[in-house]
């Protein structure tokens, strides 16, 4: 049906779901963004916290003692493991760290590539997405590094949870809306209707 032979309520009630949808669409993918931001954001500082408590504990220690003892001490955050990957070769943690992560092969690697350097960088397995945090620790030629390791998939289900119960009450709130709209717009117009009414009668 063509816009301009509809019934004027039906276009009212048109413009204004139209209207209405894109508010809320774009109410959605701020709050989306921001929230993501957010929340990546706070991996991020877990990462940087996590290792960056070791740069002072014990630092006179042999480097694999202090990894050793760092993990004894720490306990990481709701979601997170650390990691101990000793200069002999040694890979130890603490921490929450799931069957896909333990089980690896490409994990070590990764993060054997990183020793030198150290870095974040994501890594993905068949079951979650982790946000990953390597902290080089040099004795010599002997290289170690205390890792962190995040589960960014855990980390934003809420988000995904609040996107859901969003677009649901945005479907309701548009529906109500454009219902709302539409009877408005017929009692709106009824004098106009009747006018025209009598006008045709005379």
């Amino acid at each position: 049906m063509n816009f301009s032979t509809m019934p004027v309520t039906r276009r009212i009630s048109l413009v204004v779901a139209i209207l209405v949808a894109s508010a809320l669409t774009i109410t959605g993918l701020t709050v989306w963004v921001l929230e993501y931001q957010r929340v990546s954001a706070a991996i991020e500082t877990s990462i940087a916290h996590e290792l960056g408590g070791i740069t002072t504990f014990a630092p006179t220690r042999p480097v694999d003692q202090r990894l050793t003892s760092y993990l004894e001490s720490t306990y990481p955050a709701t979601g997170s493991t650390m990691w101990a990957f000793t200069t002999d070769g040694t890979i130890s943690y603490v921490g929450s760290a799931s069957d896909d992560l333990r089980k690896s092969a490409a994990f070590p690697v990764k993060v054997r590539a990183l020793m030198d350097t150290g870095g974040v960088f994501d890594f993905e397995t068949a079951q979650t997405t982790y946000r990953i945090g390597v902290l080089p620790l040099h004795a010599g030629a002997e290289r170690a590094a205390l890792v962190s390791a995040v589960d960014k998939t855990t980390a934003h289900a809420a988000l995904r949870e609040l996107m859901v119960t969003y677009a649901l009450l945005a479907t309701v709130a548009l529906l109500f809306v454009v219902a709302l709209s539409n009877l408005i717009a017929q009692r709106a117009l009824a004098p106009l209707r009747n006018l025209n009414e009598t006008a045709r009668a005379i």
